[in-house]
């Protein structure tokens, strides 16, 4: 890493490009945001954060976010308070 300092956890929230694509064109918001480039970065994207989840298994967690807000964050929290309890 450029800090030369891992973090504990790192959480990745995870779902399909497509569908998150849609999610995030579907926000308010004029700033300029990864959305914009189109489904291709976001599918490589994704797969360069699946690749890093597998090269850190210990400190990576992968979340379903194609589920309700309610159940991600619910997810969210459990990892949080079993692995840096």
């Amino acid at each position: 890493l450029m800090i030369k300092r891992e973090p504990d956890l790192t959480i990745l929230i995870d779902m399909d490009p497509d569908e998150g694509l849609k999610r995030a064109l579907g926000r308010k918001g004029h700033e300029e945001r990864f959305e914009d480039f189109g489904p291709d970065l976001q599918r490589r994207m994704r797969a360069g954060f699946l690749a890093l989840a597998d090269e850190f298994p210990t400190r990576f967690r992968v979340i379903d976010g194609g589920r309700s807000i309610k159940a991600v964050a619910q997810d969210v929290t459990d990892v949080v308070l079993r692995d840096l309890a």
